[in-house]
């Protein structure tokens, strides 16, 4: 395959060697450092705009994740045909200049509206990324490397996060949120340059293990259908977002966490999360793929079931390290324990979805599994959390002997004479909101573990026989 490999050409006439592969990884890893940057500024700042605008936690998870989703999922099906049929490396490079503008408008919002708004708009250019992506590095790199080549790609998540996370604390607390926006989105304007001169556009099906022949793309009809038809594919994509409800539930809200239970400063919050996701983050996406590549090889229905294992012993660990409210650093230090396992087979999941199918199917399909997994993790997931959040609030402050309604004394008024009280409700309520979400987990490991049974022996093989077992 590696001499074969030499001699074949993109569509430009430009070779697809080894050195170019590392290239373009490291090019798509600098765009998930500002992609991740650009999309979790707002956990780091969501609690000075809930103080500016006087917004509740269920506002916040719309924030953090229904508005993006919305656009997000409304791009990614049309640009996901798209892929299908154009050049993946143009559709790239639009979608970063798109989702790093809107980013910096997000700094000049003057309410919850428009700040709505904006983050809609960074959804709608992230909506049109990932299935272009997925479809490019799919045929980069064979079906065994995907796995590890696109975790390498998401190790700037990690990165992104740890950068957004400090340099937003710092700049929220010395010089205001609307900054932070800011900074964190015009890097991405380059890059989408960058991105425009140096990928190439590589053949359909240039990596299969055999010479795959592909006319036009099939309908979208033809691939909903070939999807639902798979089970495999249903349990791996619910499987997906019910994880990544705690995976964006920690991001999200791991800021305020601290800040409200502990009396922690924007400035150190900031650092303790950067330090918390990014090193996490970094350590799971990482030895995730290479895990599961390496279990692959031996038997594929380890794609599936390493993450059923995972969720399984993240679950308790994470609802234990909610507990601990003696100690931010013991809190902290369990919550890295699932905050490294949640995340880990993320691209595992992404790329063992696109092996299911045929090269021409890959952009729908990964604008299918992304939106389904966004629908339910970001688009109805964080508006959970922060719903829970206020209801367990709203009783802590009752409980706590609060007079009136905490919507009303500490919110609306934020009356002075019950602020300690109110700062203490909202700690506790987020607390519990947050602890909920572990039914998540639970429930992604029994779909995870259904797509071990029928996962296929050979990812190379056409999609029709995808419900047969997995070879011993």
């Amino acid at each position: 395959m590696a001499g074969v490999e030499s001699e074949m050409a993109t569509e430009n006439g430009a070779t697809l060697g080894t050195p170019f592969k590392r290239r373009v990884i490291f090019i798509l890893f600098l765009v998930y450092i500002v992609n991740y940057a650009d999309r979790m500024i707002i956990g780091v700042v969501g609690e000075a705009i809930k103080k500016d605008f006087q917004l509740t936690d269920a506002q916040l998870g719309l924030l953090g994740g229904t508005s993006f989703t919305i656009l997000y999922v409304l791009a990614s099906f049309p640009v996901g045909r798209l892929v299908e049929r154009y050049s993946r490396k143009t559709i790239i490079w639009i979608a970063v200049g798109v989702w790093s503008a809107a980013t910096m408008l997000c700094g000049s919002a003057q309410n919850f509206p428009q700040l709505l708004l904006f983050r809609a708009a960074v959804g709608m250019g992230e909506g049109g990324y990932v299935p272009a992506v997925l479809s490019l590095l799919s045929d980069y790199f064979p079906p065994n490397q995907r796995a590890s080549a696109y975790s390498m790609v998401v190790f700037g998540l990690p990165i992104g996060g740890v950068i957004g996370a400090v340099a937003g604390g710092w700049l929220a607390a010395n010089y205001g949120w609307q900054w932070a926006f800011l900074a964190v989105g015009a890097p991405g304007i380059v890059l989408s340059l960058v991105v425009w001169k140096a990928l190439k556009e590589p053949p359909r099906g240039f990596s299969e293990p055999t010479r795959v022949v592909t006319g036009e793309a099939p309908s979208i009809r033809v691939v909903t259908k070939t999807l639902i038809g798979n089970s495999t594919f249903v349990h791996l994509a619910i499987a997906a977002g019910l994880v990544q409800i705690v995976a964006y539930g920690i991001a999200l809200f791991l800021f305020p966490f601290l800040t409200r239970n502990f009396g922690i400063s924007y400035t150190q919050a900031g650092l303790i999360v950067g330090v918390v996701n990014g090193l996490s983050t970094a350590i799971g996406i990482l030895g995730g793929g290479l895990l599961a590549d390496a279990l692959g090889r031996r038997n594929v229905k380890w794609y599936a079931l390493a993450p059923c294992v995972g969720m399984l012993v993240a679950a308790p660990i994470y609802i234990f390290a909610l507990t601990r409210t003696d100690s931010w650093l013991v809190s902290v230090l369990l919550l890295f324990i699932p905050a490294t396992i949640v995340p880990a087979f993320s691209p595992t999941v992404a790329t063992t979805i696109q092996s299911l199918v045929e090269p021409r199917m890959r952009g729908t399909t990964a604008a299918i599994s992304s939106a389904l997994a966004h629908i339910i993790s970001l688009g109805i997931g964080s508006a959970i959390m922060g719903a829970a959040s206020d209801y367990f609030t709203a009783r802590a402050y009752t409980a706590a002997g609060g007079i009136g309604s905490f919507s009303e004394h500490c919110i609306s008024d934020r009356a002075l004479a019950v602020q300690d009280l109110c700062e203490k409700a909202s700690g506790t309520g987020l607390r519990f909101g947050m602890m909920a979400a572990a039914v998540f987990l639970v429930w992604a490991s029994v779909h995870f573990f259904l797509a071990s049974r029928t996962i296929r022996g050979r990812f190379g093989e056409a999609a029709g026989n995808a419900d047969q077992p997995a070879a011993a």
